[in-house]
């Protein structure tokens, strides 16, 4: 069921917006990167933001000294767990349009990886 069957909602020719199946998982990717090259002063701050959100990561990584155990390890997991709102019903899930996002696996992943970005040079605004 489309979104504009359920709203009932009359497309025509000129309108310009997606018309999303409800209940199940759209194959549409959005790439994040992007906002960054909107113009739309609502993004103004945007690039700065995740950057910042990034070292903070990073940074948590770093005083935990590769010790799993420690809160600043546990809260560069939590950071790095991007769950997805049921309600975007966006990318591929096999049985049902409930995504999982990152998930666990993932998110231990980039935060497990922190001895090689750790040679790398630190995140700037011009980065």
């Amino acid at each position: 069921m489309r979104f504009s069957e359920v709203f009932d909602v009359r497309r025509d020719s000129s309108d310009d917006w997606f018309d999303p199946v409800l209940d199940r998982d759209t194959p549409l990717y959005v790439d994040p990167l992007l906002v960054f090259q909107d113009t739309d002063p609502r993004w103004a701050g945007a690039h700065e933001s995740v950057i910042e959100f990034f070292r903070l990561a990073l940074d948590h990584v770093r005083r935990a000294e590769g010790d799993p155990e420690s809160s600043d390890w546990q809260q560069a997991l939590k950071l790095m767990t991007f769950p997805e709102p049921a309600e975007f019903t966006l990318g591929m899930a096999i049985a049902s349009p409930l995504g999982h996002g990152t998930r666990d696996v993932v998110s231990a992943r980039m935060v497990g990886a922190r001895p090689r970005s750790a040679r790398r040079p630190k995140l700037t605004s011009s980065t």
